[in-house]
């Protein structure tokens, strides 16, 4: 095992993007090298925060296909050091639910709790009986932050007709441009017309969706969607630096590779705003490095599911690129896109039957009812862009047709929807019955009894709860959203009375199981030796990472696969799936065990079990974000509190005094950003931020140039406020600045003013706050779509930072006394 903090000079002696591929697991840490791993005693492999709890379980197998490998723990277990073996905590193991043998797995087992402990270290537990250990682990209050790069960086390696090559790929992982010869994506030909030439396309670019190298529009859908939730939610998870040739630029690297899917869909949008539907192979995969695979490529021409996805992942992209600087044209092109999808899905009779199977895998089509529920996650996000009614109503009159209003778990299928839901009720203007109404059914959901929300101690040895039916093909997607479902629970101040459930735990324990709290003592990610991982996936079904190829088998290939794929994990069906019901596991097996780290292709159907996908993937990674940078979600229940979301900020709540931030603890919380004359970087640390991870960086491009945010509701309510707030740090002497406003249409509002003289005078290299009184600036009391803070120095060139913008609530009145 790597020790995890030297994960970034190992990444620095190599490449930018990943560490060199190890030819067998790492040597354990220190004095953890020493002593016997024994994989009955399971704590999350990577580690965890030093708030967070911290319980390790130890299991005992008495079903399934290893029940002759008992295990009774000693009564006495150490906390070590991994460096020196020093013994730093000791506690005694419980056991689980009175000793009883849960039906789910075919296992026994029992805890042991050392949430106590919280200094930041590399540590091992040590059965004092047995003289055994389990994986060393870190403590630290960023132990995620490595393993969300790397579970994003497999979207980077999902790209098609893009080179994976140094800095940003080791040796082991590169490839050239993938479909890029004659007759392939860039000159793909229409499926149903193949010999039609006026018909052929390029369709270059994007994901390859699984571990087959087709695109599908429809199935893009919950990765876009759940990629751009993760990062309005939480935006300090995401920075600009997880190695891909992207970093650097100013934009946060989940963005630019959701943008590096959204240039491919722009492509299958036709001109009249319909959407293609798929792009592919019309013969079935084999295993070949993606470039090259030199079979033609087709595709499947317009069709209303296709239209309907992309009218909402458009507008979902609009919104959440309207907030990046560099990205506002973008929004702008997005949003039109948008809105010709939505026309052009509301006047074409639907279409259910437009894939025939002709290209290879799985079928791209929705039915007319998921295609209603897609549009309302359109209409959702082209409201909180237009404000327009057609919109607003069509939420409000449909909103029911959604999954959570099929399903209890709110996001736990088709997530985007619930999701989109959630985000409706956080938009200053959304209609005030809809919006409690859809909060009032999230808060229903809570106490449905489906053991969904909360954590619930003998609902699971394991500590992650999932029903039996949910192990089915792909079960690793839901697994995630049963977090994702309870942290909203959280960032919305959902309130359930009466009940004391853990919402913030059940998300973290779920988090713990893909990390190897699970009975294979396995992390649910490939090759993730280089990460810290004792004991990670080996093989996955994948093309590129063929079965006995040098991509194969982390432990027995040249290479293995690139580190952080998920794959689909359980598969109770797997036999109905066409897995030999000889093949133990995953046949035969209690649920939780019906996994098998393997990727032989037919007869033995691997894809079924430890085929990886983008949908999986992005279920993980927005769950692993919430508990990365200094934005993640508090630790327990009573200490959480309702995160600053991007729409909150829209809304004045003449109830609350509380400030309204635009730029706070390192994340923009405004609509988006109109800045002129100048390049704005929402996540430099060049400036060393006041306050939070990130700064703003203002780098004119011409004289007179300025940061000007406008509004996510194009109509902020200034009533509540009494003051303009922000700190400033100059890079030249006798800075000067002028603050104003304006209104819709870009009419003028109030006056400009020289908001510096409310302060010290500026000095070079140092942050000084300025408040400014609305009044002063005569806003007061009004709404305005935008504010600009804007150089006047006259100097062509100038860069100056910005940190923690809001308004603040006006001054209390003094009480008055009748007739005095």
């Amino acid at each position: 095992m790597l020790v995890l903090s030297a994960v970034p000079a190992a990444c620095g002696a190599h490449v930018i993007g990943e560490p060199e591929a190890p030819r067998h697991p790492v040597p354990a840490p220190g004095m953890s090298g020493t002593i016997a791993f024994d994989p009955h005693i399971l704590i999350d492999q990577f580690g965890y925060r030093p708030d967070d709890e911290k319980v390790a379980v130890l299991r005992d197998p008495h079903v399934g296909y290893d029940s002759a490998r008992r295990f009774t723990p000693g009564t006495s277990y150490q906390l070590r050091r991994a460096a020196d073996g020093e013994v730093v905590f000791t506690g005694t193991p419980q056991p689980w639910n009175q000793g009883q043998v849960e039906a789910s797995s075919g296992d026994a087992g029992w805890w042991l709790d050392f949430s106590a402990f919280r200094a930041p270290g590399v540590y091992f537990l040590y059965d004092t009986t047995h003289k055994v250990r389990s994986a060393a682990f870190a403590i630290r209050a960023d132990v995620y932050a490595p393993i969300l790069k790397a579970a994003l960086r497999m979207y980077y390696y999902q790209r098609s007709g893009f080179a994976k090559k140094a800095p940003f790929a080791p040796a082991c992982w590169s490839d050239d441009p993938a479909y890029v010869g004659p007759g392939q994506d860039t000159q793909a030909h229409d499926v149903t017309d193949r010999d039609n030439r006026a018909k052929v396309r390029d369709l270059s670019g994007g994901w390859f969706d699984a571990g087959d190298t087709n695109k599908y529009t429809t199935f893009a859908a919950q990765p876009v969607h759940q990629l751009l939730t993760a990062y309005q939610e939480n935006p300090a998870a995401f920075g600009d630096d997880f190695g891909i040739p992207e970093s650097g630029n100013g934009i946060p690297d989940v963005i630019d590779e959701v943008k590096w899917e959204i240039d491919w869909l722009k492509k299958m949008q036709n001109a009249d705003g319909s959407a293609a539907l798929k792009v592919g192979e019309i013969v079935d995969a084999t295993g070949t490095q993606p470039s090259l695979d030199r079979n033609p490529r087709y595709y499947i021409p317009s069709c209303t599911s296709a239209t309907i996805a992309v009218a909402g992942m458009f507008a979902h992209a609009a919104v959440v690129f309207g907030s990046v600087g560099p990205l506002h044209s973008a929004s702008s092109d997005l949003q039109e896109r948008a809105q010709l999808a939505w026309k052009n899905y509301q006047r074409t009779p639907k279409q259910a039957h437009c894939d025939a199977g002709v290209i290879r895998a799985a079928s791209a089509d929705w039915s007319e009812a998921d295609q209603s529920s897609a549009a309302v996650v359109a209409a959702v996000y082209l409201y909180a862009l237009t404000g327009d009614a057609e919109y607003g109503a069509y939420v409000v009159k449909h909103y029911r047709e959604t999954r959570p209003y099929r399903d209890f778990g709110w996001s736990r299928y088709n997530p985007e929807q619930g999701e989109a839901l959630l985000f409706y009720t956080t938009l200053a203007t959304a209609d005030a019955e809809t919006k409690a109404a859809i909060l009032a059914d999230k808060a229903r959901d809570l106490s449905a009894g489906n053991h969904v929300y909360g954590f619930q101690p003998n609902d699971d040895l394991y500590r992650a709860f999932l029903p039996d039916d949910g192990y089915h093909w792909g079960s690793n997607a839901p697994r995630a959203n049963y977090g994702n479902s309870n942290m909203d629970v959280l960032s919305y101040g959902i309130k359930n009375p009466g009940s004391a459930a853990d919402y913030g735990l059940r998300a973290r324990e779920i988090l713990h199981y893909f990390h190897g709290v699970n009975p294979f003592a396995m992390v649910y990610l490939s090759n993730m030796y280089p990460y810290g991982a004792t004991h990670s996936v080996n093989e996955i079904y994948h093309t590129w990472f063929w079965h006995d190829s040098k991509w194969s088998d982390a432990l027995q290939s040249e290479c293995g696969p690139a580190p952080g794929y998920v794959p689909g994990g359980p598969n109770a069906g797997a036999v109905k799936s066409g897995v030999p019901a000889t093949l133990i596991p995953p046949a035969g097996q209690p649920p939780q065990k019906s996994y098998r780290d393997w990727n032989t292709p037919w007869p033995e159907a691997s894809w079924a079990i430890t085929e990886p996908a983008i949908y999986y993937q992005s279920s993980y990674v927005e769950l692993l974000s919430k508990f990365v940078g200094p934005a993640a979600t508090p630790t327990t229940a009573a200490t959480a509190k309702r995160r600053p979301r991007p729409a909150l900020c829209a809304a004045s709540d003449k109830r609350s005094p509380k400030p309204a931030w635009v730029y706070h603890d390192g994340a923009f919380l405004w609509g988006g950003d109109w800045s002129y004359n100048a390049s704005i970087w929402y996540a430099d640390k060049d400036g060393l931020p006041a306050g939070g991870r990130y700064d703003i960086k203002v780098a004119l491009t011409g004289a007179w140039g300025g940061f000007q945010p406008f509004a996510r509701s194009l109509n902020f309510d200034l009533s509540p406020y009494g003051y303009l707030t922000f700190a400033l740090k100059p890079t030249v002497a006798n800075q000067t600045l002028r603050l104003s406003f304006a209104r819709r249409k870009d009419l003028p509002a109030g006056v400009a003013v020289d908001p510096l003289k409310y302060g010290p005078a500026p000095v070079v290299g140092q942050w000084t706050t300025y408040k400014i009184p609305l009044a002063d600036a005569g806003v007061t009391g009004l709404r305005v779509l935008k504010f600009a803070i804007s150089d006047q120095t006259g100097l062509a060139k100038n860069v100056f930072y910005l940190d923690e913008i809001g308004f603040l609530p006006a001054d209390p009145q003094p009480a008055t006394v009748p007739g005095g």
